[in-house]
Formats: C-alpha cells, structure tokens, sequence
C-alpha cells in the first residue's frame, strides 16, 4: 500500500537525522585555533552552501512582449477633385509627444 500524499518518508527522515548527529558530532570536534586561514576559507565556502538559500535566475519573459520601433500611419482622404490620396508617416518611439 503507497504512502499517502504529503507523508514524510521514515526511512528518510531517519537517514536525514543520523546523518545530522553525526555532521553535528564532526563540526564540534573541530578546533578552529587549529586550522590556517585557507582551510578556514575553505570550511567557510563548504559550510555556507548549506546555510544560505541559492538564488534563483527569475525573468519576467512571460510579461514582456516585442514592442514595435517603428509606429506607421496612414492617412486616406478624398481631395478636392474627390481622388483618394493617401499619406503615409513613419514614426519612432523617440519622436513621440510624451
């Protein structure tokens, strides 16, 4: 029969709070007056790693979407003679009324 959903693993849990006994035993047998500044260095990179939470790379490229360079608009009108002309004007982000 499966474990239900949710439920911690014994023999998990176990292993987990042996090994930390046994870390917890080897950590305080360790005399730092002892050690030079490279292998304190060292146990600083090693021990930090279990300490301080990694980052993660997060984005918001789900948010983001292509924005044109150009906005183009064209203008259709009838002139005086009743002809349909048509203007076409060619803009940047850079030159709009903000």
């Amino acid at each position: 029969m499966p474990r239900k959903k949710g439920s911690l693993n014994k023999l998990t849990t176990q292993v987990k709070e042996k090994l930390a006994f046994v870390i917890d035993g080897v950590v305080d047998s360790i005399d730092l007056t002892k050690l030079n500044v490279d292998q304190k260095i060292k146990l600083l990179q090693v021990g930090i790693q279990y300490i301080v939470p990694r980052l993660k790379h997060k984005t918001n490229d789900d948010m983001w979407e292509d924005q044109p360079l150009f906005i183009e608009t064209e203008i259709i009108k009838r002139d005086d003679e009743g002809e349909w002309t048509s203007e076409k004007h060619m803009k940047t982000y850079d030159n709009l009324p903000k």
